[in-house]
């Protein structure tokens, strides 16, 4: 639902900042993988797409608070998370700004 909903965004930001630097990434929690592979062929996502094999006892989920999804997290070119709710792709000139800032450190 929502996921899919931020895609057509996402992939326009991705296009605006993958050649700047900026890697997206997406986690899915999905416990069914057929449908997690469908999906990701069906929008179009090529690379860095990851299933969560464990999301109920995710020491990673319960330490960044993620319990509902999309979740969007920034982080900044040291590897430093910056943001544990960043803006959400659809709040173009909010995340943009956030880029900007951020691949100019």
């Amino acid at each position: 639902g929502p996921c899919v909903g931020n895609m057509p965004d996402s992939k326009k930001l991705e296009a605006e900042y993958g050649a700047k630097g900026v890697v997206f990434i997406c986690l899915s929690t999905d416990q069914n993988l057929d449908n997690w592979k469908k999906r990701i062929q069906e929008l179009g996502l090529k690379e860095n797409n990851y299933v969560i094999r464990n999301s109920k006892p995710s020491k990673m989920l319960q330490e960044l608070w993620i319990e509902t999804i999309p979740r969007y997290l920034l982080f900044n070119k040291q590897g430093k998370l910056v943001h544990k709710d960043a803006p959400r792709p659809m709040q173009t000139a909010e995340i943009s700004k956030l880029f900007n800032q951020y691949l100019l450190e």
